[in-house]
């Protein structure tokens, strides 16, 4: 199993539920756009993100495609790509969340 961590030095008390769920919310779409652009018309897939907020925020991804053409597609490439896009996306949120919040104290 392959686990990459990655620590953002953020004070987790900041981020409440509500916007953690928004920030969610933010990155499944991002990933649906970028999986329907990549992905062949009658490929299907299944998204599950997950976010643990204890000393730290983890977040889950979990994504599966099936889809014809394996051939002619790197299936294993854009799921790669669409994790690194939803980690990238959930990590500028909550920066650009604490230095909002950082701003207005």
């Amino acid at each position: 199993m392959v686990k990459k961590i990655k620590v953002l030095n953020l004070k987790i008390k900041e981020l409440n539920l509500d916007v953690l769920e928004d920030i969610l919310l933010k990155v499944e779409r991002s990933v649906e756009d970028y999986l329907k652009q990549k992905l062949p018309p009658k490929a299907e897939y299944d998204l599950i993100l997950r976010i643990d907020k204890n000393d730290d925020i983890t977040l889950y991804i979990d994504i599966g495609v099936i889809g014809i053409y394996e051939d002619l597609i790197d299936y294993n490439k854009i799921i790669g790509d669409a994790i690194n896009l939803a980690r990238r996306i959930f990590e500028e949120k909550i920066k650009r969340y604490r230095r909002n919040t950082e701003n207005n104290t």
